[in-house]
């Protein structure tokens, strides 16, 4: 086969795999955050397609581009941690999770690899700003009273969350997509993306106000503040960076002065009285504590490998009781532990935990060699996500938010080249070359009638013009 052609038809069929990848990521999140069957599917079928074609230019063509070992190491340790409770265990259930983990790992490791050009860089970031514009549209058609999902369940307190299930698993969504927005807003030179971005922040914002989540809101705000002032700080502009820390500080004092001693004005903002929306908010507070304790319970039964992935509803009472806590306040059953850090803990043990951990942090600090629109937002992003983790479970168990801040996780670490190139090449340093002492040439001058040949140095434009002429 010929050598261009090949090279061209990996091109090609590496292209359709960041494609298909990306259709799975942006879908998964459409149907219903991810958490019913269909959803799922879609995230596995996209990975799989993707990783299959991929394997294909593989053949044509050979190389393959592996995530940084600071990040590879790690993630090796999680996945093996990860296979060998599944194997301990040996439910079909736990099998069942770790295809999911398996799922958001290759998406990962695949988004590394088929981002080899700046152009596919751009296509991720369209892929991503038509989600996100796709879930502010329908959030502010369900404010306007517009609903097609009816997911709505009796007794929920939630105001809208676009084709999520609920608002808490939307506003992870939000809380990782609200930063990564605003800071291509920021970052952006040209007129149409600025416009894009901002339209796009100001829509998930709507979004975020009306799903009266208030973990959510804490994890956005903090994103969108993280992102500021990093920005600000690239600019040098400390008027700026002042300014936003003034501003932060005043919009959480006025909050809470409002809160405590204007109540009835804040009823008349929000519809409820904060008296309530504080009890509200101490019962889902304690709910959380009380899952927290349940899952270190399970925790401590098997601590090195843990009880196996989506084994937890096994092993304690509180994931098989329809109630939890004094009151059911936002779930008719629980069947995760609403916290990244004590669901891997649990489910994996202490080595699990310690290569997820070290793969979340390994990829939000390494060095990416992006521009710093692409790796501040998603390093905001996914920071804020990991806050809005806390309480709840949003890349372990939520496919449609896993997914997509996996495979972002990815972009930041990739390695794209120019425009052209396939595969991206290290640059060499220069060689210094030392310089040596020129002696200068002499040429013979024509001797004149009693006069004895002399030497003159010979002119560099003597050759020059032999050439042009």
């Amino acid at each position: 086969m010929n050598n261009s052609f090949a090279s061209k038809a990996a091109a090609w069929l590496e292209s359709l795999a960041l494609i298909v990848l990306l259709a799975g990521m942006v879908s998964t999140p459409l149907i219903s955050g991810g958490t019913t069957a269909e959803g799922i599917f879609a995230a596995r079928a996209g990975v799989l397609l993707a990783l299959l074609v991929s394997l294909a230019a593989f053949a044509i063509r050979g190389g393959w581009r592996w995530p940084p070992l600071l990040l590879g190491v790690p993630l090796a340790v999680y996945l093996g941690a990860a296979g060998a409770s599944t194997l301990q265990t040996g439910l079909f259930m736990a099998t069942e999770e770790l295809y999911n983990i398996v799922t958001y790992a290759a998406g990962f490791v695949l988004m590394v690899h088929l981002v080899s050009t700046a152009r596919r860089v751009q296509w991720v970031l369209a892929a991503v700003g038509l989600l996100a514009l796709a879930l502010g549209v329908y959030g502010v058609m369900q404010v306007f009273g517009i609903e097609f999902t009816n997911r709505v369940l009796p007794g929920d307190p939630r105001k809208i969350s676009s084709f999520y299930f609920n608002q808490a698993h939307y506003g992870g969504m939000l809380a990782l997509l609200l930063p990564l927005g605003w800071a291509m807003f920021l970052y952006s030179t040209r007129w149409f993306p600025r416009l894009f971005w901002l339209l796009v922040t100001g829509l998930l914002s709507v979004n975020l106000l009306f799903t009266s989540s208030w973990d959510s809101m804490i994890a956005a705000g903090g994103g969108l503040v993280l992102v500021s002032l990093i920005w600000a700080g690239h600019r040098r502009n400390y008027l700026r960076l002042a300014g936003i820390a003034v501003l932060t500080a005043a919009l959480l004092g006025g909050g809470f002065w409002a809160f405590t001693q204007r109540p009835q004005a804040v009823e008349r903002m929000i519809g409820i009285k904060p008296q309530v929306l504080v009890t509200y908010l101490e019962r889902v507070i304690r709910e959380r504590m009380q899952i927290n304790r349940t899952t270190l319970e399970s925790f401590r039964e098997s601590p090195w490998l843990g009880v196996g992935p989506a084994q937890l509803i096994n092993h304690n009472t509180v994931y098989r009781s329809e109630t939890v806590a004094e009151a059911r306040v936002t779930h008719r059953f629980v069947n995760y532990a609403h916290n990244d850090l004590l669901q891997v803990l649990s489910e994996t043990g202490v080595l699990g935990l310690l290569g997820w951990a070290s793969f979340v942090l390994m990829g939000l600090l390494y060095r990416s060699r992006l521009s710093p629109m692409v790796a501040v937002g998603v390093f905001g992003g996914v920071a804020a996500l990991l806050l809005h983790s806390f309480t709840d479970s949003n890349m372990t168990v939520i496919a449609g938010n896993a997914l997509l801040a996996w495979g972002l996780l990815g972009l930041r670490v990739c390695n794209p080249a120019t425009e052209g190139a396939p595969y991206p090449i290290k640059a060499q340093e220069p060689t210094k070359v030392e310089a040596q002492p020129q002696t200068p040439v002499l040429a013979y001058a024509t001797p004149t009638a009693g006069s004895s040949p002399k030497l003159k140095p010979a002119d560099p434009m003597d050759d020059f013009e032999e050439q042009i002429y």
